[in-house]
C-alpha cells in the first residue's frame, strides 16, 4: 500500500498545507525541534495491535486453529503515527489521542517535540 499512501500524501498534502497556513501562521512547518512550536503533514498510520493480520489468518488455516473473536480493534495501547518522505515520528497527546484518525489520512499537526523524540500535538487540521 505505500505507492497509494505516497500518491495520496503528494496529491492531498498542498491542500492541507494550505489550511495549516491559515491556522498556524506564526509557526514554522517540517521543522522540528526540542521544545519549539511546529507543525508537520503527512499520512497516519495507526498501529493498532488488536488488528487482525492477513499472515495470521494464513497459519491458523493452514493448521485448522481457529481465532477468537475479537469485539474490537482499537485499544489504549495503539501507537499513532505520522509519515511522510523523510521518516516517521510518533503523535502523541490527547488532543491526538482523542482525534479518531484512521492510517491512511493526511493530516497537519501542531506541536512540539518531547525529549523522548515523539511529537506532541496541541492541535490537528485536515484538508477541508
Amino acid at each position: 500500500y505505500s505507492s497509494i499512501y505516497f500518491l495520496r500524501l503528494h496529491e492531498m498534502k498542498k491542500a492541507v498545507a494550505q489550511v495549516a497556513r491559515a491556522k498556524w501562521a506564526n509557526a514554522p512547518v517540517l521543522d522540528i525541534k526540542k521544545g519549539k512550536l511546529s507543525y508537520v503533514i503527512g499520512t497516519v498510520y495507526m498501529d493498532m495491535r488488536l488488528k487482525p493480520s492477513i499472515l495470521d489468518d494464513i497459519v491458523k488455516d493452514e493448521f485448522n486453529l481457529a481465532a477468537p473473536p475479537t469485539a474490537k480493534y482499537f485499544s489504549d495501547d495503539d501507537v499513532i503515527m505520522m509519515e511522510d518522505e523523510s521518516g516517521r515520528v510518533k503523535l502523541v497527546g490527547e488532543v491526538i489521542a482523542k482525534a479518531g484518525l484512521v492510517t491512511g489520512i493526511i493530516v497537519g499537526a501542531l506541536g512540539m517535540e518531547t525529549p523522548a523524540g515523539d511529537f506532541e500535538v496541541v492541535d490537528y487540521c485536515f484538508a477541508g
